[in-house]
């Protein structure tokens, strides 16, 4: 089995690795039209999420049709197909440019050269610092994350360890493995060009996995300035800008600009700021409305660079933590067309402890929802009011695939958000990603009174809409 099937499971396993090691890129076809535009917008916080490198989600109103087109437009962030010629591990370091003059200004190409070699000629490389994150969706804040620490360990030619408060991705130079810290589970497949390109592309811009493989981002890049110098954290650094052509670091329809801070003594990178504005234009069948301006920023600060460090082979080694465990790698379940058939079946502990399978629900209407946190503030507002409204002529099974369930509810509780739901076990996790082919949480299906799929979403439909779904699918026979 080739690895590209594998960098899709590694790559998206929100599921893979909080329940299931399994791959969810796959689809449930439906005949719905979309409602709204889709992106990444993920909420203030992560309480124990799932312990993954990365989580598909849909847009803050719902709801894009399963099967639709692939993954829902993600990240607003991501270099799209053209930014440049694909990195290639193990390849020699570029060609020595000529060194930066000392006390002199240089031009702002020449600093991009000068870096890019800093970093591709390194022997090994250790970087740690924070990282954050702001969404805004027509001048409103719709997502925020701050805070978040992170390290970069590297050793020429292909060894790294990239670690976060969530997972750790460790590769020895043959064999990557991705460890999600609160589930406990890892993956491992054979270190390939197709993964290098996905650690590549899962950083916006020009990043350090993209410098150290020698990624050729100067055919993404439209512009490049130098502004005034700065201090960044105490250094005395370079400031450059940079501005890709469009489709190259995001959507066609998306501006990205990228600011470097760059230490003057060794040419590190202190700061890293990237904006993407898009404007949206609404898919062909679009009936909701569609956001004027989204706005996303990321900012990563280093808080310290050394290149060069005496590190031993052994370090990149993964070895399983105590309690760890492996799940398995597979192929992508392939698409369901779960429209007008019966839902499948399964069983869960429902909300009072008792023992229930789907199907004990038949003879009213069911919302079936797989969803983890962090999901939009709107989407799981939307959850809980489907929740209050249907007590009695309809249910709701909200199946929660987080690692840490007692979290999830406090912070629930804290913002007032509070609504039942059931654990999702490994056995569910299968049969969501098998048998109703989920690749994107929140996964939503309306199921009749019969037990027929009547709608299948990726993102929470709004509540009107729910409202009157349900009771039009109330007298299903």
């Amino acid at each position: 089995m080739k690895f590209r099937s594998h960098v899709i499971c590694m790559a998206c396993m929100l599921v893979a690795v909080a329940v299931c090691g399994c791959g969810n890129k796959g689809g449930v076809s439906t005949t719905a039209k979309p409602n709204v535009t889709a992106h990444t917008n993920k909420p203030e916080v992560n309480p124990e999420a799932s312990g993954t490198p990365s989580q598909p989600t849909a847009g803050s109103n719902p709801s894009l049709p399963l099967g639709e087109s692939g993954y829902p437009a993600a990240n607003p962030f991501g270099l799209g197909p053209t930014p440049g010629a694909a990195p290639t591990p193990g390849t020699p370091g570029t060609a020595p440019v000529k060194p930066l003059p000392p006390n002199a200004r240089p031009e702002a190409r020449q600093l991009f050269a000068a870096l890019r070699n800093a970093y591709r000629s390194a022997r090994s490389l250790k970087v740690s610092g924070t990282s954050s994150m702001t969404v805004k969706q027509d001048g409103k804040l719709v997502m925020r994350q701050a805070g978040i620490k992170l390290s970069t360990t590297y050793k020429a030619p292909s060894k790294f360890i990239l670690d976060t408060p969530d997972g750790a991705t460790t590769c020895d130079g043959k064999s990557v493995c991705m460890y999600g810290k609160a589930a406990k589970r890892y993956q491992k497949g054979p270190f390939s060009k197709d993964v290098a390109r996905m650690l590549v592309y899962s950083k916006p811009g020009v990043g350090i996995m993209g410098l150290v493989f020698g990624m050729d981002y100067a055919t993404g890049i439209e512009t490049y300035k130098l502004l005034p110098d700065a201090k960044m954290s105490g250094r005395d650094t370079f400031v450059l800008s940079l501005r890709f052509k469009k489709g190259a670091a995001g959507s066609p329809d998306s501006v990205v600009t990228q600011t470097l801070w760059i230490g003057k003594r060794d040419l590190g990178i202190y700061r890293n700021e990237v904006v993407s504005v898009t404007r949206p234009r609404a898919p062909k069948g679009y009936t909701g409305k569609v956001p004027k301006l989204i706005e996303a920023r990321l900012v990563d600060t280093a808080a310290s660079i050394a290149f060069n460090p005496k590190l031993s082979d052994a370090a990149f080694v993964f070895r399983p933590p105590s309690g760890a465990k492996a799940a398995k790698i597979a192929q992508p379940p392939k698409p369901v067309n779960l429209i007008g058939k019966p839902a499948p079946d399964f069983a869960f502990t429902w909300t009072d402890g008792s023992k229930k399978k789907l199907s004990d629900f038949r003879g009213k209407p069911v919302v079936l929802v797989f969803w983890a946190m962090p999901m939009p503030e709107n989407q799981v507002r939307a959850l809980k009011a489907a929740c209050d409204s249907h007590k009695d002529d309809a249910a709701v099974i909200a199946i929660n695939f987080n690692a840490g369930q007692e979290k999830i509810r406090d912070y629930l509780k804290s913002k007032k958000w509070e609504f039942p739901f059931v654990a999702g076990t490994e056995e569910i996790g299968q049969v969501a990603l098998k048998q109703y082919g989920m690749r994107g949480v929140p996964s939503v299906l309306l199921i009749d009174s019969a037990g027929n799929v009547r709608q299948a979403t990726i993102g929470v439909p709004e509540a009107k809409d729910m409202d009157a779904k349900l009771k039009e699918y109330a007298s299903a026979k």
